[in-house]
């Protein structure tokens, strides 16, 4: 039996409070952060085109898949800080049941 993961969405702003989204295996911090109502920009709906879902993993991406030559290329034209991530790659499949998120407009 698997845990259902969660993101903290945690702001970049003082005084914003942290929100928590369900996250269902086998699917993006894309589509659950969009289910969970949390905004999250895209205009290319998860073809690694537009780079406007660059999130900052602060904590529990150890189980995630490193990036794919699609997404270290575009992470790079974007000039990304490290631990940057792209939300339509990143799944939830392994590790741990909670993972820290961060968007610069949050």
């Amino acid at each position: 039996m698997s845990l259902e993961r969660q993101i903290e969405c945690r702001s970049s702003f003082p005084g914003r409070r942290v929100r928590l989204v369900a996250w269902a295996r086998g699917t993006t911090a894309l589509d659950a952060l969009r289910a969970g109502g949390q905004p999250i920009g895209s205009s290319c709906s998860g073809d690694v085109v537009c780079g406007r879902c660059v999130v900052q993993v602060m904590q529990g991406g150890d189980g995630f898949a490193p990036p794919q030559a699609d997404e270290v290329a575009l992470l790079a034209r974007r000039d990304t800080e490290p631990g940057e991530r792209l939300a339509c790659r990143l799944i939830a499949d392994e590790g741990a049941a909670l993972v820290v998120l961060s968007a610069p407009y949050w």
